[in-house]
């Protein structure tokens, strides 16, 4: 029974968990999703607002995004503390970046969301990326226009996704802290149904082993579950009706040892050992014996070697 109910419990508390950790990792998954498009959204409005406020008071007549360069100071009043800028002429070429690794880059052409906008597209992004210091940022690159409609330069905003990262780690801890009070709610939840299964059917096995004794007067009671009751209620029945035949076996015996000890004629009855198990007065007066000899070989009970020799040929046969 104690097998039964560490296979109940390991295989309950590996359901409970993989369903647990399954729930946890959607919606930390959507939690993240939900999370990072509106932070990634809130990222590109922020750039086409830059881009608007760069457009109407610094680059009006503007020829060449070098004019956006000479207004930095003016114009970092609207930047946030995450936000790192560049300006990149229409050549690709980098002009100036306020991120000291973007400007290490010689070729601005090949980033992603600089390729976008040189192919003719009104807006690109790299994606949320690792930066150099392993945290995930999100750049976004858009066309810069005079008021006459021309292009004079691409304008990028590289943001610093620090609140991702925060919501990554909480969501990682989250699933660390989840995982161990799920353990902790299974193995208890885990152990009172197996208790409250195996109790019943514990109640049933000692019915069981009683009957196997010869004890017919325990029985089991209880009605936790309908299947188990049922199959107590049979093992009862099976008990009351084991004893019933046992009494018939019992009157039947005396029945038959009292007219055994009224026959005139010796009866003597030997096991498959050959050893005495019955005999009856006539038999020990005509034996000379007495009942000591019960459980003993026959040999023991006669000198006569014709008899000895019939019941050896009896056995063999």
């Amino acid at each position: 029974m104690r097998k039964f109910t560490t296979q109940f419990m390991a295989l309950f508390i590996g359901l409970f968990l993989l369903l647990s950790m399954g729930v946890v990792f959607y919606t930390n998954q959507l939690v993240y999703q939900v999370t990072t498009q509106s932070m990634t959204e809130d990222v590109e409005r922020h750039t086409l607002y830059l881009s608007e406020i760069l457009e109407q008071q610094f680059l009006k007549d503007a020829s060449s995004v070098q004019t956006a360069v000479t207004h930095l100071e003016s114009f970092q009043l609207f930047l946030e503390d995450e936000d790192d800028i560049a300006f990149i002429n229409n050549d690709g070429k980098l002009i100036y970046s306020s991120n000291a690794y973007q400007a290490s880059v010689e070729n601005q052409a090949k980033t992603k969301e600089i390729r976008v906008v040189l192919e003719g597209k009104e807006s690109g992004n790299s994606g949320i990326v690792r930066n150099d210091t392993g945290r995930s940022e999100y750049r976004v690159a858009v066309p810069l226009y005079n008021e006459n409609r021309q292009q004079v330069g691409i304008l990028r905003l590289t943001h610093e996704l620090q609140d991702l990262d925060s919501l990554q780690d909480a969501l990682i801890k989250s699933v660390f802290v989840f995982s161990f009070v799920a353990i902790v709610m299974a193995g208890f939840i885990a152990y009172y149904l197996s208790n409250r299964i195996s109790k019943p059917l514990k109640g049933i096995s000692d019915v069981i082993e009683s009957i196997s004794d010869g004890d017919y007067t325990n029985h089991y009671i209880g009605i936790n579950y309908p299947e188990v009751a049922e199959l107590g209620n049979t093992v009862n029945q099976l008990a009351e009706n084991l004893e019933a035949k046992n009494r018939e076996i019992i009157q039947s015996n005396e029945r038959l040892t009292v007219l055994v000890n009224r026959l005139i004629i010796g009866v003597v009855l030997l096991n498959h050992k050959q050893q005495i198990q019955l005999m009856n007065p006539a038999a020990q007066e005509i034996l000379g014996i007495d009942d000591t000899l019960l459980g003993h070989s026959f040999l023991e009970m006669t000198k006569s070697y014709g008899l000895v020799q019939t019941i050896q040929k009896t056995f063999q046969k």
